[in-house]
């Protein structure tokens, strides 16, 4: 499935002329970190940007804990211009709230792995979407944070519906997984 994946990836010419742009999403605990994790090694010049790099817990946002406009920012608008130059900002759990800048150098392509990518109006060249019932999510999410189970069920769980819903990921996806076959 990797192989086969990231050859379907590097097929695909660049529709901004420059670099290629994928969008791995799905629920939270559906494998999205999984897949991306087994995927970077076989996409050589990529970079990734993981979602979790902007969450904070202090931000109450429209998609929870995560900061949107910093994302944004520092992500979403330099891609839509087609810049291969970022200025990244994950959020450092030991410095609160941001570490350092960090320059990044967009090559070949890059991959934003995260909850809600495949909303972002950026032009992707190849997007993924890692399908796991609501049960499997809700049980990995609360299996890798018991202390949340309430987040997860009554926040987590019901953004992520309406996101389904809305934006139907799964529909317009390039390639859908399933996520309890793949990621067990």
């Amino acid at each position: 499935m990797i192989e086969e994946l990231s050859n379907q990836i590097t097929a695909r010419s660049p529709k901004n002329g420059q670099f290629l742009m994928v969008a791995i999403d799905g629920r939270g605990g559906s494998g999205k970190s999984t897949l991306t994790d087994k995927l970077a090694p076989r996409l050589p010049g990529f970079t990734v940007i993981h979602g979790d790099d902007y969450w904070e817990p202090s931000q109450d946002s429209e998609f929870g804990w995560f900061n949107e406009d910093r994302f944004h920012h520092d992500v979403v608008e330099p891609l839509g211009k087609g810049r291969r130059h970022l200025t990244y900002r994950p959020y450092d759990w030991e410095a609160e709230p941001h570490g350092r800048s960090q320059e990044l150098v967009v090559g070949a392509g890059i991959v934003i792995e995260r909850c809600y990518s495949m909303g972002l109006r950026l032009d992707w060249d190849y997007t993924v979407w890692v399908d796991a019932t609501p049960e499997l999510a809700l049980e990995r999410g609360i299996g890798r944070e018991p202390h949340q189970a309430e987040v997860w069920a009554n926040l987590w769980l019901p953004r992520e519906d309406a996101y389904i819903e809305r934006e139907q990921p799964k529909a317009r996806a390039d390639t859908v997984i399933d996520a309890a076959e793949h990621f067990a």
